[in-house]
């Protein structure tokens, strides 16, 4: 059941259909989330908690997910074009086929990902 209102919520945060605007959702748990072929384009997910979920083909593109944590992901064929990933947490993260052209990395912490 929690995934599917993290997907829910994900969905209406990008579609602006939240009832409080925030500039960012940080501190967002979407550990374990499965999210296949999604478009997060332009999101603000900073400092949200990624970890373990599987976020196989999803566009990321200019979204801002500083700070967020990442460990053990699956973010295969990912993109993250123009994305804000500066001191995220991606260790053993799965990143093979993902596009990275233009993130922004600076303070990443990207041991052991596969790519």
């Amino acid at each position: 059941m929690v995934r599917y209102w993290g997907t829910l919520l994900i969905l209406l945060l990008i579609i602006g259909c939240t009832s409080e605007p925030r500039d960012c959702f940080s501190d967002d748990d979407y550990s374990r989330a499965l999210f296949g072929d999604k478009n997060l384009q332009g999101a603000k997910l900073c400092d949200a908690d990624f970890t373990g979920a599987k976020l196989i083909g999803v566009n990321f593109t200019g979204a801002d997910l500083s700070g967020a944590d990442m460990p053990g992901a699956d973010l295969m064929k990912s993109d993250f074009t123009n994305a804000d990933l500066s001191d995220t947490t991606m260790y053993l993260a799965n990143l093979s086929g993902a596009d990275l052209n233009g993130a922004i990395l600076e303070g990443a912490k990207m041991d052991d990902v596969i790519f």
